[in-house]
């Protein structure tokens, strides 16, 4: 078993919006213990945390934590909390246009989960805004982003546009420059072609809730839905972010009603139990999120996806970084599907078909675009066999290794 670190054990504890009084000589100690701030404070913006790690700290143990590094933590909360809200004064502005021109659209995710979830979109942060589109009404959403100065985030052709949004059912637009830039993500679906899910849209849509923002009702998921999406999302990245498992615990934590049948049942119908139930082991496991006995009974029982969070968990703790390598992605996609065909499709689809990354690594003609499918098996045989070998025999050879060899 790893050991785990103290920055990563404080940053967890720190991870939500109310301490108990139990909990708080532990995050004191913990907090006594750490050596190196900022890198506590970068890796807390890795992991969208430094307001709920700023606002516990400075209520449970401000002399523990130098004050320059207080300091710049609140630096930190105060451009988060101006960039929230302009982000939220734009999603505001494009359900306007959107509704002016009759385009149905749900926006989740960044403002509204941190009003669901928070209570406060200072607490959360996030970097675009996700909005959800009915794909007959996504090329005149496009256009009437262009209109506002948007554009692709990405350099594709017209063609690799049209296969970015009809596999990752999503495409990135972009307004302004560098650290002023705003992001919007059109959505054609909840999740991509790589995670496999039945959801009935139109059952979302009848279940939408208003949340309010900057003093008007917005429309997102309900509760009960949002814990579901989280979890498959979170599964699908592997969870990688803490902060999206702080989402998970922050709302079961402001939803004590949640009608948890329905939650499993929904998740069920998605064919991502184990994601739900692994989503839950680890918000349970890492922030003590409120789970129900009978709920936590029936995760307990999911031995695959206990055996899952065990060692993500222990990862976490001991600061490891979650490596790309694509057989470790391929083996936790199996492992993470109650069916092998959904499985099998999430490997099918990371392996097979050309990314962005794949587009933007070579230039080629459109009458040669077909040769993109050969150059995604050599991308990911080149990075993950054939560099990392050339750099094991570059070791071998220098002649510090070989001096260290001999003695």
């Amino acid at each position: 078993m790893t050991c785990a670190k103290p920055e990563m054990e404080l940053l967890a504890a720190c991870a939500r919006t109310v301490v108990e009084a139990d909990a708080r000589p532990h995050i004191a100690a913990l907090a006594a213990q750490v050596l190196d701030w900022d890198r506590l404070r970068g890796t807390a913006q890795d992991h969208g945390l430094v307001p709920l790690l700023h606002r516990t700290l400075s209520g449970v143990c401000p002399d523990a934590v130098p004050a320059a590094a207080l300091e710049r933590m609140a630096a930190d909360c105060r451009a988060n909390a101006a960039h929230s809200l302009r982000l939220t004064a734009e999603l505001l502005r494009l359900l306007d246009l959107l509704d002016e021109h009759r385009i149905p659209a749900v926006p989740f995710k960044g403002p509204t989960l941190a009003a669901l979830a928070y209570g406060n979109i200072a607490l959360r942060q996030f970097g675009d805004l996700d909005i959800l589109i009915d794909p007959p009404d996504f090329a005149r959403a496009r256009a009437l982003l262009r209109g506002q100065g948007y554009r692709c985030a990405f350099d594709l052709t017209p063609a690799q546009e049209r296969a970015q949004v009809r596999r990752a059912r999503q495409l990135p637009m972009v307004r302004g420059e560098g650290d002023g830039a705003l992001t919007v993500e059109l959505h054609t679906g909840l999740l991509g072609k790589t995670f496999p899910a039945r959801i009935d849209r139109e059952a979302l849509r009848r279940r939408l809730r208003a949340v309010p923002l900057l003093g008007r009702q917005v429309p997102t998921f309900c509760p009960e839905d949002m814990v579901v999406l989280l979890c498959m999302h979170g599964g699908k990245h592997r969870w990688s972010c803490l902060g999206w498992l702080s989402d998970v615990a922050e709302l079961l934590r402001t939803t004590p009603c949640l009608h948890w049948d329905e939650i499993t049942a929904r998740a069920a119908a998605a064919h991502a139990l184990r994601a739900l139930h692994l989503g839950l082991l680890l918000a349970r496991r890492l922030l003590q999120a409120p789970v129900p006995a009978h709920v936590q009974d029936a995760m307990n029982a999911d031995s695959r996806a206990v055996r899952l969070a065990e060692r993500m968990a222990e990862s976490f703790l001991a600061g490891e970084k979650r490596g790309k390598i694509p057989a470790d992605s391929l083996r936790y996609a199996l492992r993470l599907r109650e069916r092998l065909r959904d499985g099998i499709g999430h490997c099918w689809q990371a392996t097979a078909f050309p990314t962005v990354a794949d587009w933007s690594h070579c230039r080629l003609p459109h009458g040669l675009s077909f040769l993109y499918y050969g150059v995604r098996p050599w991308r990911m045989i080149r990075k993950h066999a054939v560099a990392p070998v050339g750099r094991l025999l570059a070791a071998l050879v220098r002649p510090g290794h070989r001096t260290a060899q001999r003695r």
